[in-house]
């Protein structure tokens, strides 16, 4: 099993929220969930994040300001599972998004090795 750790950026929440919003409206998604070997495929946002928990003393909360981050948790049965994936129709899509937001991406890999 390999884990994709992909680590997205944007400018602000709002870009954010839009770039994601596309991605759930276009079902490239869901039909990554359905592929072959993949066992998950989920997005997440920092909650102290987007809550402006960890803001300056004496800030007052608001519209978070700045980079915000949205991780990406793929999980596949092998690499061989993921690189299809990225041979998917679907898959283009994800970049298209990327670029018309201007959102940048980091990736880990990790595989797991069963004892």
């Amino acid at each position: 099993m390999t884990n994709f750790m992909v680590r997205y950026h944007a400018d602000s929440v709002e870009t954010m929220v839009r770039f994601f919003a596309e991605i759930k409206a276009s079902g490239a998604a869901e039909a990554t969930r359905e592929e072959k070997g993949c066992v998950r495929y989920e997005y997440f946002f920092p909650v102290e994040q987007l809550l402006n928990i960890n803001r300056p003393e004496g800030e007052e909360a608001g519209p978070i300001k700045g980079e915000v981050e949205m991780l990406l948790w793929e999980q596949w049965e092998s690499r061989e599972d993921q690189a299809a994936h990225t041979k998917a129709p679907h898959f283009k899509i994800f970049g298209e998004l990327k670029e018309k937001y201007g959102i940048t991406a980091e990736f880990e890999v990790q595989d797991i090795v069963e004892e």
